[in-house]
């Protein structure tokens, strides 16, 4: 729900990807301005929580020159990776 509140709020020119992750991060849909998406239908390994991934991937997305914004839904219970050094890059 929160995702297609989200998405069907985007203004005009805006884009969006979604991301989902636990131990490795996957590209469920890519940069698009479309204000919809179908079912998660990516698969994470579930055994940790690398948020540092899940932001680097993100960040990749992006395109060059963009305004960049990240929003992450999570329980914070980071257990590989570094989350902070990646929010600051």
């Amino acid at each position: 729900a929160i995702l297609t509140e989200a998405l069907a709020a985007m203004p005009p020119g805006d884009e969006a990807a979604i991301v989902v992750f636990a131990a490795n991060a996957l590209v469920e849909r890519p940069m698009s301005a479309a204000g919809e998406t179908g079912p998660i239908r990516s698969t994470p390994i579930t055994s940790n929580t690398d948020l540092e991934e899940a932001l680097s991937l993100g960040m990749a997305l992006f395109p060059e020159g963009a305004a960049r914004r990240i929003v992450v839904l999570s329980d914070g219970a980071q257990t590989v990776g570094d989350a902070a050094a990646a929010a600051r890059r």
